[in-house]
């Protein structure tokens, strides 16, 4: 998640949250074109377009930041 943007970072986090484009880029004030081209960057980084598997590489992250078991949050 290290070689994330801090953008990108946000846009999956957003993702993971069940959140589509148009909804993200209202969110955060950018067009739906831009929260794309940011997830198609996500995907390349991440080495996979599945929207599944790059929640759950989003989830096994940030739990490994928290230190916490997800159920606990």
């Amino acid at each position: 998640m290290d070689h994330l943007t801090s953008r990108e970072r946000e846009v999956i986090e957003l993702v993971s949250k069940g959140f589509g484009s148009k909804e993200i880029a209202s969110a955060l004030n950018v067009s739906a074109r831009t929260v794309d081209s940011h997830r198609a960057s996500i995907a390349t980084k991440l080495g996979t377009p599945a929207v599944a598997e790059q929640t759950r590489i989003w989830l096994m992250a940030y739990d490994r930041h928290a230190k916490l078991p997800l159920r606990l949050r």
